[in-house]
């Protein structure tokens, strides 16, 4: 009865110090805080209104904002529309 008690004591006391000065591995995708970097974010494009991951898409400033585009030819018939709007 000794023997299980203190094998068991002996696990616990071993996690504790385990978990204290053993840290997991850092990735290079960590960010400063910790949060892993999402690099394939699903955005809308303001045009054709389709979901795409925003890594593979084309970005334009428009008026100072900037919007991110599923292709170039929606990229450009976005700027057609927002000049008709203004002009």
């Amino acid at each position: 009865m000794r023997l299980i008690i203190l094998t068991i004591l002996g696990y616990v006391v071993y996690r504790l110090i385990k978990g204290f000065f053993i840290r997991p591995p850092v990735s290079g995708r960590e960010g400063k805080r910790g949060n892993p970097e999402i690099d394939n974010v699903m955005i809308k494009d303001p045009y054709c209104q389709a979901y795409f991951p925003q890594r593979d898409g084309v970005s334009a400033i428009v008026d100072g904002a900037e919007y991110h585009f599923c292709s170039t030819e929606c990229r450009d018939r976005f700027i057609e529309q927002e000049k008709e709007k203004r002009g």
